[in-house]
């Protein structure tokens, strides 16, 4: 089971939220620095929430040796 963590996307137009998969020292799956805390939204607080692709990618890689 992992964490994850979101970040803004203050760069996209709707501020929307960016989701990184956190390995149990809570750092990113693919070597982003996360801010040490978390930050805590209304649900549907964004339009658009997306994920991290390197992080996912990296989980699919390590689910596939427990088959």
């Amino acid at each position: 089971m992992y964490n994850m963590r979101a970040e803004h996307l203050a760069a996209k137009a709707d501020g929307g939220l960016l989701w990184h998969v956190l390995d149990r020292n809570g750092r990113a799956l693919c070597g982003r620095v996360m801010n040490s805390k978390a930050i805590s939204t209304a649900d549907a607080a964004y339009d658009r929430d997306d994920y991290c692709t390197s992080c996912m990618n990296a989980v699919g890689h390590a689910s596939s040796f427990d088959k």
